[in-house]
């Protein structure tokens, strides 16, 4: 660890000495580009500023603003872009200075009335993205690709973490939005829904998608008619890559080691081949074919010779190697016909990673008194790929397709070991539990989308489609669970107080999601000046059809006689070396006996369709007031078709199902206070539909022995949200923006203990809650604040970019009387307390530093976060609520463009390695339910571009 912080502190002070030493040849040239009208000089946005012969120069902003770096020398400055007269003008650079070019540019009104050409603005852009903000008529925030490696995020899911108001527990692994976890969120590609293919969430593992495929995150906070409203938190909307503007070919591979992982002692499954290390191949793990054949449960005939498992139950130890990771994308672009474009982008990635985790994990009574205390060991090896194929076609000007197809091949490959401290509170027991979980997630979507614009733009038809399947497979999770009646851990022996404490598990989840959309939007009132649209209609209707079925199957090992032996023998069983025991000698000889559970709910089948129409008014009241509003109308059905463990075995099914037909309002406004200000104020009703997972009554026993049940009668909870926003853009890719919110949300869906003989939660409608907060946003050049008459782009402290954003959050649930549940009453220990996973507080600050040296450019972060105390566990019966406590993450990240084809980049994530626990918050109660550490990560990319 010593090592990794001499490196780290070496590498923060390399930017500053760069600083002083930084090559002083270059100058820079800036300005404005305006159009001179009737009224004002207006500025021309996305117009190309470069130097006549080379390739230096850029594109304006929304506001006309350009700025670049050249080389001394003499040049023609050329202003050019469609409908505008090209303007050329002498330009002398100097070293070391800044040359200011205000140009004001003329109409060209031949070419005009000759052609009209629509550029898409590059969503990629940070600064494109702000400008975009600000002229957005609904609230959204967004980030690019541009900001997501600048700040070191590489999926999604890191991401979304950058931006206000948004963390993610450690506990859940969830996503929550304004304390608001996964149910209560919503997740979209390319703005049709994405199906998740975890039985337990409602939104996919945004982890699943690297930054590589991604041009933009847009994250909506506040409801608009033409987007689903199952959500109350945020609505995440991911805008893959899908065009090239050029050729191109990079290629990349990069490299990471784990402080506690890394060339460590580390042990895996047995099926090590190099298929298995890219996440394919298990075919010994799959269930066997003679077991899928007969539907009556099965148990190891009398006169059995072999097992039907060939899947081994040893662990194989090794050390961990360095996590790995490579990538290819490419793309290009040709002109079909006089006025159409077809392009097409192509991108493949893998990546692998070993993770070391050890801990504590425990069980509470209702005084918070643990049950059993774990000591764990958890050794994680995961694999992500993802291909991803775009094509884009522009028929012309006024009509574009789009299709895109991405597949997704994810596995989790986890070696588990728990192992008490303390004694069992019925047995004088040290018990050792021994688990591997395999699993693989997939995914394949595919979605086509087309926009036509007739009748001089006056009417616009946009419509889409999506199919996509998703698949998760648990297969042959294997588990042992030990025990020494003396806790001298060396005359183990397996345990048999109860048959399903030895087991082998198969279980299989498929999911199919038909999604549609058409728009029909007519503008009806235009800006005489600009063409600018003042308003607009909108039209239109969406369909969302998801299927799932789930089922598993578990195989319980009766070992009365083989415990015996061991026993009588005085022999210890070694945990990694099972298959010393449990193999087929046992099985012929009577020793042990596969018996399969005799589970009646380990089928069951779900749907949930929504289908939903929307009309929107986009208007500009006044030449500073927008104003957005309309309804939405979502009628939905959910059903499931499930038997409980009380049912017959072959019994029918029962059957439940919801339908609502729900009119939700909303209604957002923007004034534009100034040139660079506005104040924004959004209100709508939106619905959070109980989740399948949630509703499907089957039993999922983790390995700390706690159960998690379904709750077939959820009912719909509604949300009642306003948000009132201001925001303020300085200069160039800058930010200042406060937003107040609050929420009344009637009747929640939270996750409760329920009374058992063991720990068993399920979900519950409960109450009401209140949830309200203040999110501020600030994104500014250093030099701007410490001087902005000075401010040249040339000292040091005009390259330190600095952002901020923090919000508090306050959240109180209602809970009322004692809770009447399926599964009894539940007695709350807090009548009232925060929603699960809110946090009071968030904050997330970064420092980016831009130099370059010679032909070097760099642009180095450091991005820190931290998270206030958030329930992870609701107390019952005078136990209190378990907290997430805060963690403070500290990463560095450094960009470094060595030559026109070659990347060079460093992150250091996690650097400070706290320790991430949960404990009991209670008077006279102080316990810790879970602890582990992450380990420090250090990654090394290179990527090299063949066709620039």
């Amino acid at each position: 660890m010593k090592s990794f912080q001499v490196i780290i502190s070496i590498l923060l002070l390399i930017p500053i000495a760069a600083g002083a030493i930084e090559d002083p040849s270059n100058g820079v040239v800036k300005g404005t580009v305006t159009e001179q009208t009737a009224e004002s000089a207006v500025p021309v946005p996305f117009a190309n500023v470069y130097l006549l012969g080379t390739q230096t120069g850029t594109s304006t902003d929304f506001d006309g603003n350009f700025e670049f770096k050249a080389t001394p020398g003499q040049y023609k400055l050329v202003v050019s872009s469609i409908g505008i007269k090209p303007d050329t003008i002498d330009l002398i650079v100097k070293a070391g200075e800044t040359v200011t070019m205000n140009v004001e540019v003329g109409t060209n009104s031949q070419m005009l009335d000759a052609i009209v050409i629509t550029e898409e603005a590059d969503r990629s852009n940070d600064n494109i993205l702000l400008m975009m903000q600000k002229d957005a008529s609904v609230m959204e925030q967004s980030i690019g690709s541009n900001e997501l490696a600048s700040k070191g995020a590489s999926n999604v899911e890191q991401g979304v973490t950058k931006i206000s108001g948004i963390a993610k527990s450690e506990a859940s692994n969830d996503l929550f939005v304004r304390g608001l976890g996964d149910r209560y969120n919503n997740a979209s590609l390319n703005g049709l829904p994405v199906p998740s293919g975890n039985p337990d969430k409602k939104v996919i593992d945004l982890s699943v998608f690297p930054s590589g495929i991604v041009e933009s995150i847009g994250v909506s906070k506040t409801m608009n008619p033409d987007a689903y409203a199952d959500f109350v938190g945020a609505t995440i909307n991911i805008n893959t890559v899908d065009r090239a503007q050029k050729t191109f070919l990079n290629g990349g591979v990069n490299i990471s080691g784990n402080s506690i992982t890394t060339f460590k002692e580390f042990y895996g499954s047995s099926s090590q081949s190099v298929e298995n290390k890219l996440g394919y191949g298990y075919s010994d793990r799959q269930l066997p074919s003679e077991l899928t054949q007969d539907a009556t449960p099965y148990t190891s005939p009398s006169d059995a010779k072999t097992s039907p498992f060939t899947g081994s139950w040893n662990n194989e130890k090794f050390n961990a190697g360095p996590s790995v990771g490579y990538s290819i994308n490419g793309g290009t672009s040709k002109q079909v016909g006089s006025m159409g474009e077809l392009s097409g982008i192509v991108s493949a990635q893998h990546n692998n990673g070993y993770q070391f985790r050890e801990g504590l994990d425990q069980n509470l009574d209702n005084t918070g008194a643990p049950i059993n205390s774990y000591k764990t060991q958890r050794y994680s090896y995961t694999t992500q790929t993802s291909t991803l194929a775009g094509l884009n076609y522009k028929i012309n000007p006024n009509h574009h397709l789009k299709f895109n197809s991405l597949y997704l091949h994810n596995s989790s490959d986890v070696v588990s070991v728990y192992n008490t401290t303390i004694l069992e509170r019925d047995r004088d027991t040290y018990t050792y539990s021994n688990r591997n979980t395999l699993r693989i997630n997939t995914m394949l979507l595919n979605q086509l989308t087309g926009e036509h614009q007739l009748y001089d733009n006056k009417l616009i038809i946009a419509w889409g489609a999506g199919l996509s399947s998703a698949t998760e497979q648990e297969p042959d999770r294997r588990q042992i669970l030990l025990s020494d009646q003396n806790r001298e851990q060396d005359n183990l022996n397996f345990e048999r107080q109860n048959v399903n404490d030895n087991h082998r598990w198969f279980s299989e989840l498929n999911e199919r999601e038909l999604s549609s959309r058409g728009e029909l939007k007519y503008q009806f009132k235009k800006s005489a000046v600009d063409e600018k649209v003042l308003g607009a209609l909108m039209v239109g209707v969406q369909t969302k059809m998801k299927k799932r079925e789930y089922a598993f199957r578990q195989f319980d090992i009766q070992l009365d006689s083989l415990h015996n032996h061991i026993a009588d023998n005085n022999e210890s069983v070694d945990p990694f070396n099972a298959d010393t025991y449990l193999n087929n000698e046992a099985v012929s000889s009577g020793q042990i006996k596969y018996i399969e559970l005799r589970d009646p709910s380990k089928t069951h089948f779900a749907t949930q369709n929504v289908f939903a129409t929307y009309a929107m008014v986009d208007y500009d009241l006044t030449t500073r007031l927008k104003v957005v509003g309309g309804f939405r109308i979502e009628m939905s059905h959910q059903e499931i078709q499930y038997k409980t463990l009380a049912s017959l075995l072959q019994g029918p099914y029962n059957y439940q199902t919801y339908d609502t037909i729900n009119v939700l309002p909303s209604i957002a406004s923007r004034y534009q206070l100034s040139e660079k200000s506005n104040l924004r104020f959004a209100a709508s009703q939106t619905v959070s539909r109980p989740n399948l997972r949630e509703m499907a009554p089957f039993q999922y026993q983790d390995q700390s022995r706690k159960l998690f049940e379904g709750n077939p009668y959820l009912v719909n909870a509604y949300a009642y949200n306003a948000d009132l926003k201001y925001e303020r853009f300085p200069n160039t890719g800058e930010l200042l923006a406060v937003t107040l919110y609050a929420k009344y949300i009637d009747n929640p869906i939270e996750i409760y203990q329920v009374p058992s003989s063991g720990a068993l939660f399920t979900y519950l409608n409960v109450g009401h809650a209140y949830v309200g907060g203040i999110e501020f946003e600030f994104k500014k050049s250093l030099g701007n604040i410490i001087s902005t008459e000075d401010f040249d782009g040339t000292r040091v402290v005009d390259r330190i970019n600095v952002g901020f954003s923090g919000a508090y959050n306050y959240t109180k649930l209602n809970i009322g009387d004692d809770i009447n549940s399926p599964k009894g009453t539940i007695l709350a220990t807090n009548k009232t307390r925060p929603m699960f996973g809110a946090s009071p507080y968030l904050v997330m600050s970064d420092l980016g530093y831009k130099f370059q040296m010679g032909s070097v450019s760099s642009i180095w972060s450091v991005v820190y976060n931290v998270f206030g105390p958030r329930v992870a566990v609701a107390g019952i019966q005078g136990g209190g609520d378990i907290y997430e406590m805060p963690v403070h993450a500290l990463d560095f990240v450094a960009q470094n463009t060595i030559s026109k084809r070659i990347d060079l980049n460093l992150k250091v994530r996690n650097i400070l390695n706290p320790t991430i626990t949960q404990r009991v918050v209670a008077p006279n109660q102080d316990a810790i339910f879970n602890q582990y550490k992450r380990g420090m990560d250090v990654s090394l990319g290179l990527q090299y571009r063949f066709i620039k």
